[in-house]
């Protein structure tokens, strides 16, 4: 996990998943040790990771490819994966998200948009929405971009 910290500042990619507060080693532990986790390595290190924070009768879902395994058939695979384990436990898996331009996709995984809500993460505006194994099931089929 401490490797993975390093690896999502390297990437750019803290601030789209975490919370500025958790921006210290000590508080991203704190974090992390709340929530349920699923992820994959190989000989660089954590390649995909997904978390689940229940609430109510669902959970918060969350997840990161490492950047040269996003849009591929493993990371399209490992994410169908961490749902399907979600749906074992929980209905519904709630998503958020203060990139607008992930809607689609996040459309065509069977997520509905449930729409914006002003100011929630760090004083930026958040995406909400939620999938459930049915919609999942009905999503459209995924299609793998190659180089």
């Amino acid at each position: 996990m401490f490797q993975w910290f390093g690896a999502l500042a390297t990437h750019g990619d803290f601030d789209k998943l975490f919370m500025p507060q958790y921006g210290t080693i000590s508080r991203f532990f704190e974090h992390v040790a709340k929530l349920r986790i699923v992820f994959k390595v190989d000989d660089k290190g954590v390649w995909f990771w997904a978390s689940y924070a229940p609430m109510l009768s669902g959970a918060q879902f969350d997840m990161w490819a490492r950047p040269d395994k996003r849009c591929t058939k493993a990371g399209v695979e490992a994410m169908g994966e961490a749902l399907e384990r979600g749906f074992d436990v929980w209905p519904v898996l709630i998503g958020l998200t203060r990139q607008e331009n992930l809607l689609d996709g996040h459309r065509r995984m069977g997520y509905t948009i449930v729409g914006k809500v002003p100011a929630l993460w760090a004083g930026e505006d958040v995406w909400v929405m939620h999938i459930t194994r049915e919609s999942f099931n009905a999503r459209e089929a995924f299609v793998t971009r190659r180089a």
